[in-house]
C-alpha cells in the first residue's frame, strides 16, 4: 500500500497537539503549527519556541483601544 503524504521523516500533527499548544502559549493554531513541524515534538524547545514568539506579538488591539477605567472610591 504506497504512502499518499510523501511528508519524509515528519508526521502528520494532530489538531489536538496544535490546539493544546496554542492555548497554553497564547499564540494562533497556525503558529503553534508551524512551531511544531520545526521543532517535532522536542516539548522543551517548542515551550522556549513559544514563550519567544509570545513575547514578540504585539499586545491585542482591544488592550490598546480601551481607556483606563477611572477610579472611583466607593462609599459604604
Amino acid at each position: 500500500m504506497p504512502n499518499d503524504h510523501k511528508l519524509g521523516p515528519r508526521r502528520l500533527v494532530s489538531s489536538v497537539e496544535i490546539s493544546n499548544l496554542a492555548r497554553a502559549y497564547g499564540i494562533t493554531r497556525d503558529q503553534a503549527r508551524r512551531l511544531i513541524n520545526k521543532f517535532g515534538n522536542n516539548r522543551a524547545k517548542l515551550s522556549e519556541a513559544a514563550r519567544i514568539l509570545k513575547a514578540r506579538l504585539p499586545p491585542p488591539r482591544e488592550a490598546i483601544c480601551m481607556p483606563a477605567a477611572p477610579l472611583v472610591a466607593l462609599k459604604f
